[in-house]
């Protein structure tokens, strides 16, 4: 009876006996059963498994394509992994090692779950860490509690083989990098190998040393910066995506300062969002594709520079990563290098360019010695020092020394400069008054309604307090705040209700001298358009909306027509009452955005506001318009002119003409918030999961609330909610194109319109 290896994606490599085709499937069957059954109990160790099978010969009768050749094909795989199998085991005796390579499983025969655990680790040597071997020792037993004492005494032996093939896998990615030993010194000069020119002895060599500890003293304060902005990143990227946030923004790392680079990455990343080429970085034909291959899992592309900056920006989530120091300019000006004497430069240029291998290698080693001291010296009171905060320290340190940043700024990382390109994107979750939603939410008091705003079973929130939406789309968001809301709909009056806002990060297009300095790129005010009508459309909202503050060096004075109050604190719901009615006065829109400011936002659709330019402005705040906007909160810190773009998605129209008598449930707001999202497939297909998700939220709250309090729900807005939660945005259209949104009791009242004709449809607006 023959046998095959065959090499099952998710678990590695299976012997299946040929005695028969049926055979052979049933094999494969019964492990991806046995698999599963395994996943459920240690869920995550074989990522993916599911039924689906890869890279398997099986033609469509359910046999095996040449078995000869896939056994040949594989075996060299299984090779690798008799070779992984022999590195963890080392120092075992032959029973301990059938013992660990065999545990957990029903037959000696088999090939253990060991084996896909190491195809994983030899084709993803990310993969390599501790927790991943122990599970892999562990096996299909489901708890370590089950685990023999014999075995038990195994796992101190193999944890510590397992750290050695990591730390070995780790020089390997180097090496491939170009980067090995530097070699000491040249015999007939004395020059050490790959340090600064000059270098060529032992004192200068000590001088070297104690000129860096002298920047990383002076740097200290900057010591935290890779574990601050991985902190960051995790707080800010969506599930999943935290890599590729940190690995974006090594790739657009080369030649920016810190706030620069992460305007960079937040533009890649959001041109992904909106289904839009990547384009960005200094050097963008090279960035853009090194950011879609990042995407795609691939790294190779990031460099020996900037894989070990990523490595170390992910030290938050993957502390393994963090092996390495980063060899960028300012780390060369630290150690010393300098380029060759000039007329211009008689000492030497600054060092700006790139590193040889014996360079890297050269520093990598001076690193340990640095490290090493640090600690036995406990320098700055800590005994904590390593290869990233030692490097971040003496990078601010030789910053600090060009006069390149300010001491204080030295702890300056990328959350430092997130404000900056954060839009804010406000919103309230009890419907909009005249829309005929729960009527009588609008007359109770803030409180009830800012129950009814926190309910947890309908939040917009995720569980890291980031906004489902944003975070669905693909976007960097800052976690969600609390505001109060001010809202005067045409016609109707002045509503203040509890709210969020939500932070995405946005691009801008940069300082431009004309009218469009500092306003948003295509791809970003597609995302907030589109996911602000969205959350209109599903919280029965007369409007979405959101604002972007734009930094004064992106745009003219001229241009600052809008205002910000800087309060530092929430305001109080009759303080923003007292805000929005100064600026329906001034031909304004105050916007509470939920970080200490108040936003002026200038209409420039209204007869005052139309003229309003930033140095009318700037003329008013320090007139009696100032003295009166400073009145309404004395303890602001500061009042500014400022440019502040905007957009209004305009949801009351629609709502409005629909509870008129005979009109409900004509599927105009739907309509809009189909259009809306058709423009953006790339969008709408990431964001419909949470939109299906929160509709049947908003469905089952609102249910409640009626149920309890009598207070009414409009019944096409239910049921528009119960057609996207159970059929999606598909489902949705064709029942509006069915007129399905067409209540009873509204179709009752159209009857009376119809034609003679039994063919003819209700009129619709």
């Amino acid at each position: 009876m023959s046998e095959a290896l065959v090499n099952v994606k998710g678990m590695g490599l299976m012997r299946i006996a040929q005695q028969s085709q049926p055979q052979a499937t049933a094999g494969i069957q019964s492990r991806v059963n046995k698999q599963n059954a395994f996943d459920d109990r240690v869920q995550g160790v074989l990522s993916g498994i599911g039924n689906q099978i890869a890279d398997v010969a099986i033609n469509d009768e359910g046999g095996l394509n040449n078995p000869a050749q896939l056994k040949a094909a594989l075996d060299d795989k299984y090779k690798e992994v008799r070779a992984f199998g022999d590195a963890i085991t080392q120092g075992l005796t032959p029973l301990q090692k059938a013992a660990f390579l065999t545990m957990g499983f029903d037959k000696i025969g088999d090939i253990t779950g060991l084996a896909a655990d190491a195809e994983m680790y030899f084709t993803d040597p990310e993969s390599r860490t501790w927790a991943n071997a122990a599970l892999s020792g562990v096996g299909a037993v489901g708890s370590v509690a089950t685990i023999s004492p014999s075995v038990a005494a195994i796992l101190p032996m193999v944890k510590r083989n397992a750290e050695a093939l990591s730390d070995t896998a780790q020089a390997a990615r180097r090496s491939d990098m170009g980067v090995g030993k530097s070699g000491r010194r040249v015999g007939t000069t004395g020059q050490y190998i790959g340090a600064p020119e000059g270098m060529n002895t032992p004192e200068a060599l000590d001088a070297m040393r104690q000129d860096y500890m002298d920047q990383v003293v002076a740097g200290i304060d900057g010591r935290d910066w890779y574990f601050d902005s991985s902190k960051w990143i995790d707080e800010v990227s969506p599930d999943a995506m935290e890599q590729w946030t940190a690995d974006s923004l090594a790739i657009t790392s080369q030649g920016t300062g810190v706030d620069a680079n992460l305007g960079f990455a937040v533009k890649g990343i959001n041109q992904t969002a909106a289904g839009e080429a990547v384009d960005t970085g200094r050097f963008p034909d090279r960035a853009s594709v090194q950011i879609d291959q990042a995407r795609a899992g691939d790294r190779t592309g990031v460099g020996p520079k900037r894989e070990p900056f990523a490595d170390n920006l992910s030290m938050g989530w993957n502390p393994e990563m963090a092996k390495h120091p980063v060899h960028d300019i300012w780390q060369g000006r630290a150690f010393g290098y300098k380029h060759a004497p000039t007329k211009k430069y008689p000492e030497g240029k600054p060092w700006d360019a790139g590193f040889s291998a014996q360079q890297h290698a050269f520093m990598d080693e001076e690193m340990q010695y640095v490290v090493d001291n640090l600690n036995a010296n406990k320098v700055g009171g800590h005994s904590d020092w390593d290869m990233a905060n030692t490097q971040a320290a003496a990078w601010s340190g030789a910053k600090i020394r060009a006069g390149d940043i300010k001491p204080s700024e030295a702890a300056s990382h990328y959350g430092t400069f997130a404000p900056k390109y954060e839009a804010r994107a406000t919103y309230e979750q009890a419907p909009g008054v005249g829309t005929g939603h729960l009527p009588g939410l609008a007359e109770e008091n803030f409180d009830l309604r800012l129950n009814y705003e926190n309910d947890p079973n309908a939040s917009w929130k995720n569980n890291s307090g980031q906004d489902r939406l944003y975070s669905s789309a693909g976007m960097l968001n800052s976690p969600t705040n609390e505001m109060v809301g001010a809202y005067t709909p045409a016609g109707g009056t002045l509503e203040i209700n509890p709210g969020k806002v939500a932070y995405p990060l946005t691009q801008t297009k940069g300082t431009i001298t004309d009218s469009s300095g500092g306003l948003l790129l295509k791809a970003d005010e597609n995302l907030l358009n589109t996911i602000e009508s969205s959350r209109a459309f599903i919280d029965t909202q007369n409007a979405g909306a959101w604002h972007r503050i734009i930094p004064a060096s992106q745009v003219n004075a001229g241009e600052m027509s809008s205002a910000v109050v800087n309060l530092g604190r929430n305001p109080t719901p009759e303080e923003m009452a007292q805000f929005s009615a100064f600026a329906d006065a001034k031909g304004m829109f105050a916007v509470d955005s939920g970080n200490g400011q108040i936003a002026m936002i200038n209409d420039s659709y209204s007869d005052i506001g139309g003229s309003r330019t930033g140095t009318l402005m700037g003329k008013d705040l320090k007139g009696e318009f100032g003295k009166e906007l400073a009145a309404i909160a004395p303890d602001a810190t500061s009042i500014e002119r400022a440019k502040i773009q905007s957009g209004y998605i305009d949801y009351q129209a629609d709502l409005q003409n629909e509870v008129l008598p005979g009109f409900a449930g004509s599927g105009r707001a739907t309509q809009r918030f189909l259009d809306q999202l058709e423009n953006n497939p790339t969008i709408m297909k990431n964001i419909e999961p949470e939109l299906r998700a929160k509709a049947g939220e908003n469905f089952a709250r609102d249910a409640a609330r009626a149920a309890e309090t009598g207070d009414p729900v409009r019944e096409d807005v239910q049921r528009a909610r119960q057609i996207l939660r159970d059929e999606g945005l598909s489902g949705l259209k064709a029942a509006l194109m069915r007129k399905e949104l067409l209540p009873a009791v509204a179709a009752a009242l159209v009857v009376p319109f119809l034609s003679e004709s039994d063919d003819s449809p209700p009129e619709m607006i």
